[in-house]
């Protein structure tokens, strides 16, 4: 489960980072087509926008699977972390209740003691 989840968060840190230079793209074909549009170059114009359109939508693409993954990072911490405190819930309560082997106790409240040298039952 470590494993997997230290797969699945590599994946989610990979896909961010293509977000984040998406983004950049986009910034620089935003620059781009605005010097286009004041240049009134109409074919440079169309070249930019077509280029923006793809990487807008690519971005939201990418978008959208880091936040699945995000989502499963998050489901997988969580059932780690479940399991982690289960175990610890479990020895400590191993810790906690102790039997006693050799006491056993009767409805009435009456402890017998077995002995290892003789099976007969003794009263206390």
């Amino acid at each position: 489960m470590r494993d997997r989840l230290a797969v699945t968060n590599r994946i989610f840190e990979k896909t961010c980072a293509h977000v984040r230079f998406l983004q950049t793209e986009i910034d620089d074909l935003r620059v781009l087509y605005t010097r286009s549009i004041d240049a009134g170059n109409k074919a440079v114009q169309y070249k930019y926008k077509i280029k923006l359109s793809v990487t807008m939508g690519l971005k939201c693409y990418m978008h959208d699977y880091a936040c699945e993954k995000a989502q499963q990072v998050a489901e997988m911490r969580y059932r780690i972390n479940m399991q982690d405190a289960i175990e610890a819930s479990a020895e400590s309560s191993d810790d906690e209740y102790r039997f006693d082997d050799d006491e056993d106790e009767d409805e009435d409240g009456r402890v017998y003691t077995y002995n290892s040298d003789d099976s007969n039952e003794s009263d206390k």
